[in-house]
């Protein structure tokens, strides 16, 4: 498996994902693959830039996305109510989620059915653990970073060249990895963060 280690440059852009996104929209030659994969780039972007409203912008508003592997164990959000998880990740993340990229990532696309899949790593406070489904481990430190990761495949039906019903499995690594991140760095991230 390879590992990309996290860089200063890359510390709250998730440009790893984006820039895997567009590299297959670049080589994909079927149209309805493309136009899938293009609503995907958006919602990733929106996500990563804050911007509930763009996010919900990409999905339909009947959809419904099942989560599988988390520490709750496996639950529901309606599209309608992804505004709320929003708030809620939102809120922790100029603070605490610092790095989200992917390793060995693979796209399979057509015009209905779209599938991510790949290692997910994101640096995060031990504090957001439980957001990224985790947990702080027991005697540590909730305001040191960690690093974290997890196989994770995603599902989405296409309705109209809008994301609907979406399928997310996570499986996670028992063991969490303490980094070490310059303060300088840390507070340019969480600036950037706020500023998006």
């Amino acid at each position: 498996m390879t590992q990309t280690p996290v860089k200063s440059s890359d510390l709250c852009l998730m440009s790893d994902m984006v820039a895997e996104i567009e590299r297959t929209i670049a080589r994909t030659t079927d149209e309805g693959g493309r136009a899938s994969l293009e609503v995907y780039l958006a919602h990733v972007r929106a996500e990563n830039e804050m911007d509930p409203d763009a996010a919900m912008r990409t999905m339909t508003p009947d959809g419904v996305s099942y989560f599988y592997g988390t520490i709750e164990g496996p639950r529901s959000v309606a599209n309608k109510d992804r505004r709320q998880m929003y708030a809620v990740l939102m809120e922790a993340a100029p603070e605490s989620w610092i790095y989200q990229g992917f390793d060995d990532v693979r796209f399979v696309a057509d015009r209905d059915t779209l599938v991510h899949e790949g290692w997910l790593r994101v640096v995060v406070r031990g504090r957001s653990l439980p957001l990224w489904g985790g947990a702080t481990p027991a005697g540590d430190d909730p305001d040191a970073f960690y690093e974290m990761r997890t196989r994770l495949l995603i599902s989405v039906r296409m309705v109209e060249g809008l994301m609907d019903n979406e399928d997310v499995y996570f499986d996670f690594e028992k063991t969490y990895r303490k980094v070490e991140l310059d303060p300088a760095v840390v507070a340019a991230a969480v600036a950037r963060r706020k500023q998006a």
